[in-house]
């Protein structure tokens, strides 16, 4: 039977697309499939998603992302890794099998693919931007692996678009699972803006210091959430009123989505990605790097709500409703354990 290793960065930062390749491990392991996450070193985890499925470590990995670093970089690295203590083996050693199957991530797919060139490799896109640099520096090779990969699952409609405009391969959707318990849809809210300073910080700052000075906001609360817990994350989302969407050149837009499965009224961009879903009669949806139009939407809303919250609290509740219908756990298990069943058969025939 093959063995399925999710290629998976060292990282860490939270960082949502090696979430989402997490889940897909736990879904197909609970399946019965032998699935894992592989990682370059023995001892490293990943802290920011609880997984019960035994990890495995490759080290040929780790020289891939060092081709992208620059010289002072390499060499910190390096001694970062001589002077980091030694820990025990958290994961197997991978002894490679020539049957065993590799997913590789969308943005380093020509890297990694050239460590297994032998092996049944799936292409995993769920970043638009970074599969499209992947796919440039792709075409200067001599011989490009778009095309070799068995089959090619995306996350979302922008990403299933991207590689279907640059390869000859048809790409499968596996929904998000956005929906959980904790992020059931909270009518009574705080007044209270959260937000996240991960990306566009220049934006963020520009935004949310004119609206703490704005007038018709001075009776609101602002919550940054930064490097927050899966937990208390949820709880942040479930008692705000307002969310600010900092999207930028995403695949899919997790944050909105979810703070819209919360019941936040959601302000701001969406990031290409998060076109699919942040629309406007489920959020107030901002032209790209309109600062100005996203403070004086902001004041609009709140003033709205202070006035007659009707209109709002139908438009939230609405957007709890379709991100709970469209992208549940239970519809992403389904549509990848359907799948995942044509790609062991077509693995198994050869």
């Amino acid at each position: 039977m093959p063995r399925y290793f999710f290629v998976l960065p060292d990282v860490t930062k939270p960082v949502g697309g090696v979430n989402v390749a997490l889940r897909f491990v736990d879904t197909l392991c609970e399946a019965g499939y032998e699935a894992a996450a592989l990682y370059s070193q023995p001892g490293f985890r990943y802290h920011f998603f609880d997984t019960s499925c035994q990890a495995y470590f490759y080290p040929p990995l780790a020289e891939v992302p060092r081709q992208f670093m620059g010289r002072k970089k390499r060499i910190l690295e390096s001694l970062a890794r001589l002077t980091r203590p030694r820990k025990g083996s958290a994961n197997h050693l991978l002894n490679l099998r020539p049957d065993d199957v590799f997913v590789i991530p969308e943005f380093l797919y020509p890297e990694y693919s050239a460590i297994f060139p032998n092996n049944p490799r799936i292409l995993l896109a769920q970043d638009v931007f970074g599969f499209c640099r992947a796919y440039k520096r792709d075409l200067g090779n001599a011989e490009p692996c778009i095309d070799k990969f068995e089959i090619i699952i995306t996350t979302s409609e922008a990403s299933r678009a991207a590689v279907e405009q640059f390869s000859n391969s048809d790409s499968y959707v596996v929904p998000q699972a956005v929906s959980r318990p904790s992020l059931a849809y909270t009518s009574q809210k705080k007044l209270q803006i959260a937000y996240m300073p991960r990306k566009r910080a220049d934006e963020v700052s520009i935004v949310v210091d004119c609206l703490k000075k704005s007038p018709a906001l001075n009776s609101w609360n602002f919550v940054k959430i930064d490097g927050a817990s899966p937990e208390k994350l949820d709880s942040i989302l479930r008692e705000s009123l307002i969310f600010l969407s900092f999207s930028y050149r995403e695949g899919f837009g997790l944050p909105p989505a979810e703070a819209m499965a919360s019941g936040c009224i959601v302000v701001g961009y969406s990031g290409v990605g998060g076109e699919e879903f942040f629309q406007p009669e489920f959020g107030l949806p901002i032209p790209d790097s309109d600062v100005v139009r996203f403070v004086a939407t902001v004041e609009a809303a709140a003033d709205e709500y202070s006035q007659n919250p009707t209109r709002l609290d139908y438009m939230r509740k609405s957007a709890s409703q379709y991100i709970h219908a469209q992208y549940s756990l239970d519809s992403m298990r389904e549509k990848l354990l359907t799948l995942w069943k044509d790609i062991d058969e077509k693995i198994l025939l050869g």
